[in-house]
């Protein structure tokens, strides 16, 4: 695009603001110029105007004098659950893409057993069916017993992914609220869960695929010891509802020292391992949340994603003794103080507060009310925040539900293709232990959006690709229509440079891998749209209403540029 002299190339101008030769195609959109960044342009530059458009390197630059003052003027930044900060709601802390909720996708919740919460009723009812596998004889289209102690595992696991966030006012939703859900009970009379009480309720499951439409099954629950899959009956009837087009959801399990039992042993099942997030969005904090892991007895390496598993918000069962003391510690937090002891004093017996607090002052009252509300994990009078891999896996199955919302033309391989690839994967963890790395909503979501009505022939590898030598980019276009895709960025001073079509509809460009930094970069597609990489995981704004994609590189040093 630009000669070794940098003079301008056909279909190059110059830049109004630097003079740098630029990309006619980049001025043209000076309308997409955010209202900041041109402020800060026209501060420096007071010719100017944003019909005259700016080079992407201008535009990059008036994005960090804009961040380094905001930076300078705000407040240090607030600290994670259990260092005095708030927990996120589930789409705040893995970025969401908000126009998928699940819509039109059924899928089987099987666990111990469930109540019908208005979590699931509200606006609207969202229960296909209650199937009742607890014994040998399934008994379908019952509703639940009254809560119990069998009822608060698949209850909250469903509301976790699931939950449309009525109750707390759409504080607490999942990430697919709108899904469709087909409850499984398999805990027996004895509240055992085990392999065989999994086995039926996958079987119940398959049998009645078609018939409720069920496109994806979580399994936020285990078998009893690790086997070889050809050998466990669970493994291998996982297998086959995949090859009926079922997308299984399995827990890795809560046991570093154990490998994963069946279903998440299956090949085929997208087994789900965790993360501590911290309660927040993006953390730079995160870290590893215990759990199983393989390689599997058949040296099938677990788990494949990771997702949140720890500080995870799920609605409480109603009209149990820990849901009425949740609502009472929150009426208490709102009452004046001499009121507050009044109620108090009246209401202690249905805490688990000593009598003694009522001589204390309001304040330590007070602070003693928090402490209890804190020690038993309530969020809101209606929720709770939980862990274990059970909820990273309903994590990762709403989010499959948000794919097939947006293409349902999806196969179970396809999905977890997607998933993989764009995942984002934890530094100096070995792959072995992570699978691919904590999922990426908004990014799978686009993905499979883009694969609409053609054929997801295969999911690309991940890009950028890093080496020691080099960095390797590569785009996807499942079109197969684009006839040039230009790489554009920092590394280049913001000047195209063209990709080559490595195979039908994928685009790739290797570069010599630059010295430790972070580096933004996009394409610029031959029928005028800009992208940033679909399946790169760190963004930044772009400053003209889009993204750019963020390749970091470490501390050890590679070849000259």
């Amino acid at each position: 695009m630009h000669d070794a002299s940098g003079a301008a190339a056909p279909g190059s101008t110059r830049c109004p603001l630097c003079a740098a030769a630029t990309d006619r195609r980049v001025l043209a959109r000076h309308d997409h110029v955010e209202h900041r960044v041109a402020h800060r342009l026209s501060r420096e530059h007071a010719d100017w105007h944003r019909s005259k458009g700016a080079c992407l390197r201008c535009v990059a630059w008036a994005q960090k004098e804009n961040a380094r003052e905001e930076e300078e003027r705000s407040p240090a930044k607030p600290a994670a659950p259990g260092r005095g900060g708030d927990i996120l709601a589930i789409a705040s802390r893995l970025r969401s893409d908000p126009s998928a909720s699940g819509r039109g996708v059924t899928v089987a919740v099987v666990d111990s057993d469930f109540v019908f919460h208005p979590e699931f009723l509200r606006p609207r009812s969202r229960v296909v069916i209650y199937s009742d596998c607890s014994s040998s004889k399934a008994r379908t289209g019952t509703t639940p017993p009254e809560p119990y102690i069998g009822s608060w595992h698949g209850t909250m696991v469903a509301g976790a992914g699931f939950g449309s966030g009525f109750v707390a006012n759409g504080r607490y939703p999942g990430l697919a609220p709108h899904a469709q859900l087909v409850f499984v009970r398999i805990a027996d009379r004895t509240m055992r869960v085990g392999e065989v009480q999994v086995l039926r309720g996958l079987q119940w499951a398959l049998a009645h695929r078609e018939r409720y439409d069920i496109r994806v099954v979580n399994l936020s629950v285990g078998g009893d010891d690790p086997m070889h899959s050809r050998r466990n009956r669970l493994d291998r009837l996982a297998a086959r509802a995949v090859r009926a087009g079922m997308t299984l959801v399995a827990a890795a399990g809560n046991r570093p020292d154990r490998k994963p039992v069946a279903p998440a042993s299956a090949p085929e099942v997208i087994t789900v391992g965790g993360v501590n997030d911290f309660g927040r969005a993006h953390s730079g904090e995160t870290e590893l949340f215990g759990y199983s892991s393989g390689p599997t007895l058949d040296g099938v390496q677990k788990p494949d994603v990771l997702a949140p598993a720890i500080w995870m918000p799920a609605p409480m069962v109603p009209g149990t003794p820990q849901t009425r003391e949740a609502e009472l510690l929150f009426d208490l937090e709102s009452l004046p103080d001499d009121l507050l002891l009044r109620v108090l004093e009246r209401r202690i017996g249905e805490t688990k507060i000593p009598a003694e607090i009522l001589e204390l002052p309001p304040e330590q009252i007070r602070g003693a009310l928090a402490l209890r509300r804190a020690s038993e994990k309530f969020l809101t009078a209606w929720h709770q925040h939980v862990d274990g891999t059970s909820f990273a896996a309903a994590v990762v199955s709403a989010v499959v539900a948000q794919m097939l919302e947006v293409n349902p033309k999806l196969s179970p391989e396809e999905v977890k293709g997607i998933l993989r690839a764009t995942a984002r994967p934890l530094p100096d963890i070995p792959e072995e232990k992570q699978g691919a790395g904590v999922v990426q909503p908004d990014l799978a979501v686009r993905l499979a959006r883009e694969l609409t009505g053609v054929d997801p022939h295969r999911v690309p590898p991940r890009s950028p690709e890093v080496t020691a030598e080099t960095v390797k980019y590569r785009f996807f276009d499942p079109s197969r229509r684009l006839t040039g895709v230009d790489w554009v960025g920092s590394l280049s001073g913001w000047r195209p440079v063209p990709m080559h079509r490595a195979a039908p509809g994928v685009w790739e460009l290797e570069r010599p891998r630059p010295m430790a930094g972070r580096y933004a970069y996009k394409y610029l597609l031959s029928d005028g749209r800009w992208w940033d990489d679909p399946l790169h995981t760190e963004r930044e704004p772009d400053g003209m209403g889009g993204w750019n994609s963020v390749l970091s590189i470490g501390s050890r040093r590679a070849a000259a540029l």
